[in-house]
C-alpha cells in the first residue's frame, strides 16, 4: 500500500483535521493542525471519503504548539490513550477561537444562505483566561485493585478507560484539595465497600463570584444496607465537609449530595443548593440544575443578549412580555426582567421550572410565569403581541419544526436565538427566513480547548406579507456523523463496539424519550392489547446514553 502526502486544510466541528487527496477525496485525521503535512495509508470508507492509517508527521504547522496538559494526547498514534476532557490543545487558544468563529460564519453562508454583508457580524468574544474556566466538573471514579486506591479523571477519547490526573487545567483549582480530603475519607469510612462497588462520579460545582461549593457523590445504585444506614453516612459527611472547609481559603462547601443514577438525589449535608451571582442577580443552583459552566463568559453572553434588547428598547417604557423558551433555571429571563413587563418561560424539566420560580422570587421579579412542557406546544397557547419578545436557547438539536412554524406566524417582531450548535442554528435560520431576517450575529467561546461554540443571533420580522416555502435537505448540512441524528442501527453499532453489548430498538426509543428526543408515535408499538413492555436495564441505558452523547443528540 502506497503512502500519500496530505496537507491539513481545516478542522471539522469535532476537531478532526480535513485533508483532500490528489483526486479530490476527503479524509479526516485526529490530532492534527491546519498546515500540518502528513504521510498516511488511505483506506476507502464511504463514497469520496477515506480513512487514514499509519500516519507520520512530515512537516509541522507553524501553528502547532506543545499542549500544556500532560494528559492530553497530541500524538498521531491512536494507541496512546489521551484524556477526553479537551478536544484540542495543540493549537494556540486565539487561533482555535478564530477557527470556531470562521466555522460559524461558513455554516451561516452555506446552510442558511445568508449574505453576511447585510448583517452585523461581530468578532468572537474570547475567554480572558482559557484555563480553569469550568465551574462544574463530573470526575469519573473507579477503584483500582492493582494500585489499591480510588482513581479520578476523565474518560479517554472514545473509551470508558479513565485517564487519571493529579489536577485538571480546565477544572476549578480547588478540585485537587477537595479530592485529597475525599481520598482520606474513603480510606476511613465504614462504607468503603459500598463506595468501591457503586461510586462512579464526583460532581464539584463552584459559585465563582460567591465561593460557594456543592459536592455530590454519583452512585450507579444505592444498596439497601446504605439506605437503612443513611443517618450514620450523613454524620460522616458532616465531618468531611468540615475537614474540607478548614483547608479552604476563599471558598466554602455549602452542600453535599448522594445521587443515584436516573432515580433519586439524597441531600446529605448543608443547604440544598449553593448560590452564584450573575450580573448582580442571585441564582440558587441544585446538583443537577443546568447552569453555564463558564461563569465569566456566561455573563458576556447575557450582556450580548442585553445589547440586542437595548437596540430595540425605547428608553421610556418597558417592552411587553419576554417569552423565554428552553428557559432552564430562568437565568436569561430574570436578567431581562428589568426591560419587560412580564417574564413567561417554558422548560421540559419540572425540576428546572421549580428552580426558575425560586430564582425569580429570590430576585424580586414582580411578574413571572414558568411552566413545564414542550416549547413547541406551550407557545401555541400564548397570546403574543407585537411588542413582545421571544428568546430561544435550545439544546444542540435546535428548534422543533413545529416551533419554527409557530414562530413564523406570531405577531412578535423580535427574536433572540442563543445557540450551542452552528449547524442547527443555520438550519433553523433558513427555515425562519420567510418571515424573519437576521440583524446581528455574536459568537462567544464558552468552552476553550473544545470545538463547541455559542452564538447569539438577533432576528427581526420581515416587513413583507409573502410566504416563501423553504425546503431543506439534511444532506445540505454536511456535518460530521457525530453531529447529525444517528440512526437506530448506528446507535446499536456504537454500543456493540464500545460495550460489547446488544441493545434493541425498543430500548433505544425508551431512552430517547427519557432524554426528550423525538420518537415516532407508532415506533416499535406492539399490536397486542395491553402488551407487556420490558424496561431498559440500567447498564444498557447507560450505554445508550453514552451513544447519544457521542452523536451529540443530547
Amino acid at each position: 500500500m502506497n503512502k500519500e502526502i496530505l496537507k491539513i486544510i481545516d478542522l471539522t466541528s469535532q476537531g478532526q483535521g480535513i485533508a483532500k487527496t490528489k483526486d479530490g477525496k476527503v479524509t479526516f485525521i485526529r490530532h492534527v493542525v491546519p498546515g500540518d503535512r502528513i504521510k498516511a495509508d488511505l483506506i476507502p470508507y464511504k463514497k469520496n471519503i477515506w480513512q487514514t492509517e499509519n500516519i507520520e508527521l512530515v512537516e509541522q504547522s507553524v501553528d502547532r504548539i506543545e499542549p500544556l496538559c500532560p494528559y492530553f494526547n497530541d500524538s498521531l498514534s491512536l494507541e496512546k490513550p489521551g484524556c477526553g476532557g479537551c478536544q484540542i490543545q495543540q493549537i494556540p487558544y486565539d487561533t482555535l477561537a478564530d477557527i470556531k468563529e470562521k466555522q460559524i460564519y461558513d455554516q451561516l453562508e452555506r446552510i442558511a444562505k445568508l449574505n453576511l454583508a447585510d448583517i452585523s457580524c461581530e468578532k468572537i468574544i474570547k475567554a480572558e483566561d482559557p484555563w480553569h474556566y469550568r465551574n462544574h466538573i463530573q470526575l469519573k471514579i473507579s477503584y483500582d485493585e492493582k494500585q489499591q486506591k480510588f482513581i479520578k479523571g476523565f474518560y479517554a477519547e472514545q473509551s470508558h478507560e479513565i485517564v487519571e490526573h493529579e489536577s485538571c487545567y480546565i477544572a476549578p483549582k480547588v478540585e485537587t484539595l477537595i479530592w485529597l480530603k475525599i481520598e482520606m475519607y474513603l480510606d476511613t469510612t465504614k462504607y468503603v465497600k459500598v463506595f468501591k462497588c457503586h461510586f462512579k462520579e464526583l460532581i464539584i460545582r463552584l459559585g465563582v463570584h460567591t465561593g460557594q461549593l456543592l459536592i455530590a457523590f454519583h452512585f450507579d445504585s444505592i444498596p439497601s444496607e446504605l439506605q437503612k444506614d443513611m443517618e450514620k453516612l450523613k454524620n460522616e459527611i458532616a465531618e468531611l465537609a468540615d475537614a474540607i472547609n478548614q483547608n479552604l481559603d476563599q471558598q466554602k462547601v455549602m452542600s453535599f449530595y448522594l445521587i443515584e443514577q436516573n432515580k433519586q438525589q439524597i441531600h446529605l449535608w448543608g443547604k440544598p443548593y449553593f448560590i452564584e451571582k450573575i450580573l448582580g442577580k442571585q441564582f440558587q443552583i441544585y446538583p443537577q440544575s443546568f447552569f453555564q459552566v463558564n461563569t465569566s463568559q456566561a455573563e458576556r453572553l447575557i450582556q450580548a443578549v442585553l445589547a440586542d434588547v437595548n437596540k430595540l428598547e425605547n428608553n421610556k417604557d418597558k417592552l411587553g412580555t419576554v417569552y423565554d423558551l428552553y428557559c432552564g433555571t430562568g437565568v436569561i429571563g430574570i436578567l431581562l426582567s428589568e426591560y419587560f413587563e412580564q417574564i413567561k418561560g417554558v422548560e421540559i424539566s419540572a425540576d428546572a421550572i421549580q428552580n426558575a420560580k425560586e430564582n425569580a422570587a429570590l430576585n424580586q421579579v414582580k411578574s413571572f410565569e414558568f411552566e413545564q412542557g414542550k416549547a413547541e406546544d406551550w407557545l401555541l397557547k400564548q397570546v403574543i403581541k407585537k411588542q413582545d419578545f421571544i428568546v430561544v436557547d435550545p439544546p444542540r438539536k435546535g428548534l422543533a419544526s413545529k416551533l419554527i412554524e409557530t414562530l413564523n406566524k406570531i405577531e412578535a417582531q423580535n427574536l433572540i436565538y442563543v445557540s450551542c450548535n452552528p449547524a442547527t442554528l443555520a438550519r433553523d435560520i433558513k427555515m425562519l427566513s420567510s418571515k424573519w431576517q437576521v440583524k446581528t450575529i455574536q459568537p462567544l467561546d464558552l468552552f476553550p480547548w473544545t470545538m463547541h461554540v455559542e452564538t447569539v443571533a438577533l432576528l427581526s420580522k420581515l416587513d413583507v406579507d409573502q410566504h416563501i416555502k423553504v425546503k431543506l435537505d439534511m444532506d445540505e448540512l454536511d456535518i460530521t456523523a457525530s453531529e447529525s441524528k444517528a440512526t437506530y442501527e448506528e446507535i446499536k453499532d456504537y454500543v456493540l463496539k464500545k460495550n460489547d453489548m446488544k441493545v434493541s430498538n425498543l430500548y433505544i426509543s425508551q431512552i430517547k424519550r427519557k432524554c426528550g428526543l423525538e420518537v415516532g408515535k407508532n415506533y416499535n408499538v406492539s399490536k397486542k392489547e395491553n402488551p407487556i413492555v420490558p424496561n431498559c436495564p440500567p447498564e444498557k441505558e447507560e450505554a445508550i446514553r453514552e451513544a447519544l452523547e457521542h452523536f451529540k443528540m443530547i
